[in-house]
């Protein structure tokens, strides 16, 4: 079943329910009031009839006097004098907001110039200090460059220095083993040449 919302809405919109439909909505704790006060309205409305206004003498329900000419003059002169009044106040206050806003314009200008200076002085600070910073990584890499170079001559001349020993050693050990090889008996060289 659908719940009593959907249906009050349903009855509302002119939508024919039910006599289920209205059943549950009448026995609803919340919409069978709504829906009975509704109906009740909607009788009343439909029982309504149009009834003619009734006529009287309208001339008669006025009770004002009659104004002479002179006091009608009176009263458009003080309309007048408001009215220019009015005119001479708006006329300064309209002054006010011209001078005020002139004021404003000029300080947002002011605060426009400060803020093109500080972006110049911002673009002078970050070219510098990409200058500065190109500085130091090309000082880092000549550097590094340096000590590399060093680090690969110091590199080659111990390789030349341990090289020389090596051959000095070689040297030392050929010599010794050619001393040793003079100093043999002739029966333990072999010969060469019976083979």
């Amino acid at each position: 079943m659908a719940s009593a919302e959907i249906l009050f809405a349903k009855w509302l919109d002119g939508i024919a329910l039910s006599d289920d439909e209205l059943k549950q909505l009448r026995l609803d704790a919340d919409f069978g009031p709504m829906l009975a006060e509704a109906q009740v309205w909607q009788s009343r409305a439909q029982n309504m009839l149009d009834e003619d206004v009734p006529t009287w003498n309208r001339e008669s329900t006025y009770v004002g006097t009659k104004r002479s000419a002179s006091q009608w003059y009176a009263i458009a002169a003080s309309v007048a004098v408001i009215a220019l009044a009015s005119c001479v106040f708006m006329w300064s206050q309209n002054q006010q907001l011209t001078e005020q806003m002139a004021s404003q314009q000029q300080l947002v200008q002011q605060q426009q110039q400060q803020i093109t200076t500080l972006l110049g002085r911002i673009d002078n600070q970050q070219s510098s200090q990409n200058s500065k910073l190109l500085d130091a990584v090309e000082h880092v890499l000549a550097t590094s460059r340096d000590e590399r170079r060093e680090d690969m001559n110091a590199l080659l001349q111990l390789w030349k220095t341990q090289r020389a020993q090596d051959q000095a050693l070689l040297r030392l050990q050929l010599n010794d083993i050619a001393e040793q090889v003079e100093h043999l008996p002739q029966t333990n060289v072999a010969k060469l040449e019976d083979r």
